[in-house]
């Protein structure tokens, strides 16, 4: 069962959000949002509330000048966690400040999302959600990872006759042991960005042949993952993207 409406925030943006209560019904959902027409799909994971001050700022540039520039060209969904943190805050004021117009979807575990006017939390480790999203999901869970499936199930549905890419920014255990899999669950390409920190760099090293870790090289053995340190070679980044996910292109170039 879904039920949807409008959430309306503080400074007046507006976006339209669904509960959801079982993942067999997510198709119904994406076409009331208006989410039919398949189109390729980014997936971005990764920090949240670890994600720290400077790290936060040294990644404004990837998402002002290569992630939101390549979606708004090409008319990319974007899909995250949703809350107004770390990697998810970064694109929605990017998205903002760029005026960006692609669907910006934010996955989010109900009993951790502060809607906006909610006069009390349902948990004190919830969180509210990022203004500048488009959509919202609300779905069913009791922790912070729960959403996780969700979000990989949905770029399987937003991009079925299109390519889909996940993007490793930074992140946590979460990443590593639920988002990471679950895209490679799907056969979605990875790119995990060095130098952001955390697990992103732990799956880089690993990929790079820096450093040995099992449960990591289980995961580089999908041959789906690929380490791009964006701070040395942020054209390469920009071309894997464009490559993934807009392969016919020839208008877009840096």
């Amino acid at each position: 069962m879904e039920t949807f409406f409008e959430l309306v925030f503080q400074q007046g943006q507006k976006a339209i959000a669904a509960y959801l209560d079982s993942i067999t019904s997510l198709p119904t959902a994406l076409e009331q949002l208006g989410l039919t027409t398949s189109r390729p799909t980014l997936v971005l994971i990764g920090g949240a509330s670890g994600l720290t001050d400077q790290d936060a700022d040294q990644l404004k540039t990837l998402f002002q000048e290569v992630i939101c520039p390549l979606a708004e060209a090409a008319g990319w969904s974007v899909i995250d966690g949703g809350t107004d943190a770390g990697v998810m805050r970064l694109i929605g004021q990017a998205y903002q400040k760029l005026q960006c117009t692609f669907s910006l979807l934010g996955v989010v575990v109900q009993d951790k999302a502060i809607t906006p006017g909610a006069t009390h939390t349902v948990d004190e480790d919830a969180a509210e959600l990022e203004p500048h999203h488009t959509h919202f999901l609300l779905v069913p869970g009791q922790q912070w990872g729960d959403e996780s499936a969700w979000i990989a199930q949905v770029a399987a549905l937003l991009s079925p006759e299109n390519a889909s890419a996940t993007i490793v920014i930074n992140g946590g255990e979460i990443t590593l042991k639920q988002d990471i899999p679950n895209s490679l669950k799907h056969q979605r390409p990875v790119l995990v960005l060095a130098g952001t920190g955390r697990t992103a760099d732990r799956v880089a090293a690993v990929a790079t042949g820096q450093t040995s870790d099992a449960e990591i090289q289980s995961l580089i053995d999908s041959g789906l993952i690929v380490a791009i340190d964006w701070l040395q070679n942020q054209d390469m980044l920009y071309q894997k993207l464009q490559t993934i996910l807009n392969p016919s292109s020839k208008g877009l170039s840096r």
